[in-house]
């Protein structure tokens, strides 16, 4: 992901963060559809407070992980 598409992913987490506070499902909705309104294609995006696991395949060149 190029540091454009990273600066978006972040605000948009920031920006969802406070308009959903506590509410993991529509953070995550959020910020899927916003990168599929900006970038086209099928995005997913998983919000999690670090106590889920999960296995995904994805293209490393449109990949982000961080934590806000």
């Amino acid at each position: 992901m190029d540091d454009e598409m990273e600066s978006h992913a972040i605000n948009l987490a920031i920006e969802a963060i406070s308009i959903f506070p506590g509410e993991k499902m529509k953070i995550a909705k959020y910020i899927a559809n916003a990168f599929e309104a900006n970038y086209a294609s099928l995005w997913h995006c998983i919000v999690s407070d670090g106590h889920m696991r999960f296995y995904v395949r994805y293209d490393a060149d449109n990949h982000i992980y961080f934590a806000i």
